[in-house]
């Protein structure tokens, strides 16, 4: 997970979590390494996927559209000019979700 300051660890947890502080290329990266020959996948909000967007360690991007207004939110695509194009992989559209998954084709 990236953070700025990872917090204390919770007694009895069963599950392993890496905090990485050192940015979105260092949290990819041992990303990478842990999955081995498996798929490594960013979890977040817009901002770590505008960072590894911008970064060029995107193959693929997968939003899930919740119809939910909560504040201000921060702008995925804003600032990021890579001539990428998006070609549709999937999408599922359930009651109160759709899942958009895209490949990323261009420049990197």
């Amino acid at each position: 997970m990236i953070t700025h300051q990872p917090p204390a660890p919770l007694p009895d947890c069963k599950v392993r979590f890496v905090f990485v502080t050192d940015g979105v290329t260092a949290a990819i990266e041992a990303a990478k390494e842990a999955a081995g020959d498996r798929y490594a996948t960013i979890g977040g909000g817009a901002d770590v996927a505008r960072q590894a967007l911008s970064a060029g360690l995107v193959d693929e991007l997968q939003l899930h559209v919740v119809p939910v207004l909560v504040g201000e939110g921060v702008p995925m695509f804003d600032r990021i000019d890579h001539g990428w194009q998006l070609s549709r992989i999937r999408v599922l559209d359930g009651p109160n979700v759709t899942h958009l998954r895209y490949h990323l084709n261009g420049p990197r």
